[in-house]
């Protein structure tokens, strides 16, 4: 609860007379109004705080607007690029899948070329076997052949042997 000017009066009034009282007391009064009255350039006023309210406000909505068009002009901005990019993308999907096509097909031939010259390579080598096998088994007749003959002059050599010796045991047992 604030202290009032009569109650400060009273209080100085018993300390220091009824006339040091009020001497003091106006001389705080005519003190704090000129204090005031310095200082009341200063402070600002309802009107001040209104004016100041309307011209944040003017400020304000003028912000919002410039914002709006400000979002509005980056939207549409970023409408664009995002479709030169979407557009940029899809060219670059089509030369990719286009190369790779390409690059598929050079694929495929050479494989193919690779592919029928290993053929080649086998049916020769294949042939080459076979001729080699051909021989060899050529070989192995003509072997076999001399074997056959060695062994046949071998046999006739032993027969006649056995013929002789038994001529032989023949005549003296008959003798």
């Amino acid at each position: 609860m604030p202290i009032t000017e009569i109650e400060i009066y009273e209080a100085l009034k018993e300390q220091i007379g009824d006339k040091p009282a009020r001497i003091l007391l106006e001389y705080i009064e005519t003190k704090t109004e000129k204090e005031f009255e310095k200082k009341k350039d200063i402070l600002a006023t309802k009107q001040d705080i209104a004016e100041l309210r309307a011209d944040l406000e003017v400020k304000i909505e003028q912000s919002r607007i410039a914002t709006k068009q400000d979002i509005a002009e980056l939207r549409a901005d970023l409408e664009v690029k995002i479709e030169q990019s979407r557009i940029a993308t899809k060219q670059d999907i089509e030369l990719l899948r286009t190369a790779t096509k390409q690059d598929i097909a050079e694929l495929r031939a050479d494989l193919e070329v690779k592919i029928e010259q290993s053929r080649i390579a086998t049916k020769q080598d294949i042939e080459l076997l076979r001729t080699a096998t051909k021989q060899d088994i050529a070989e192995l007749e003509v072997k076999i052949e001399r074997v056959r003959a060695d062994l046949i002059r071998w046999m006739f050599i032993f027969w006649a042997g056995q013929i002789g010796a038994l001529i032989a045991i023949l005549a003296l047992f008959f003798k």
